[in-house]
């Protein structure tokens, strides 16, 4: 009782700190907090700090410090942070594989049956806005965008038919290979959109570079 006590003194200035203009208070504000309650109200409020704080640095070392406390947080707390997962993926701008690939990650552990279809449309689009960038940087990214939609696919069968015929639109890119290897797995999980995606492949084959 008395411990629980010596922490309730702590929380209510540690919950203060958190907007505080230092990025250095804000972050041992946030990590500080959810180590001394486990209320969901202290959890979202240190998950959004830490959420900030990515998108207001500007240096990778210290977006990767972040990174790794904020995925402490999430995956103990997945299905309360969820309304999170939007925010998070905005974070993929960051021109980093690595930075990338946790997002993406942690991204996967904040998808529901809520927010699949938001998510989708996102990772599409980036694919979309991604086709035409040919440095290293951005294939790595494609490749893991690919394989991002791939997994939830599997995990939420009901958007497979989207992913599919979309992922088909790009088998003349750089990453035609991964496309037709996880298209071919997919199938195998739902044979039932074989004809539509046999259809596909007969109106993009002219199109396809020998």
């Amino acid at each position: 009782m008395e411990e629980s006590s010596q922490k309730g003194r702590f929380i209510r200035p540690l919950q203060g700190m958190l907007n505080s203009d230092s990025p250095a208070v804000a972050f041992e504000s946030a990590t500080t907090l959810v180590t001394l309650s486990s209320a969901p109200s202290a959890v979202k409020a240190s998950a959004n700090t830490l959420l900030s704080l990515l998108t207001s640095q500007t240096d990778n070392n210290i977006k990767i410090v972040i990174l790794e406390r904020l995925s402490v947080i999430i995956k103990h707390n997945c299905r309360l942070l969820e309304d999170s997962v939007m925010e998070l993926l905005s974070l993929l701008k960051t021109p980093s594989t690595e930075i990338r690939s946790t997002i993406l990650d942690l991204m996967k552990l904040l998808v529901s049956e809520r927010n699949i279809n938001e998510v989708i449309t996102f990772l599409k689009n980036e694919v979309i806005r991604e086709a035409s960038n040919t440095d290293v940087l951005g294939k790595e990214y494609r490749e893991m965008l690919i394989s991002s939609i791939h997994t939830l696919a599997l995990q939420f069968p009901d958007v497979a038919d989207s992913v599919i015929l979309m992922l088909l639109d790009y088998l003349n890119s750089d990453s035609g290979v991964s496309i037709l290897t996880l298209v071919k797995e997919m199938l195998l999980h739902h044979p039932t959109l074989i004809p539509t995606v046999l259809q596909k492949l007969l109106d993009i084959f002219p199109s396809l570079s020998m």
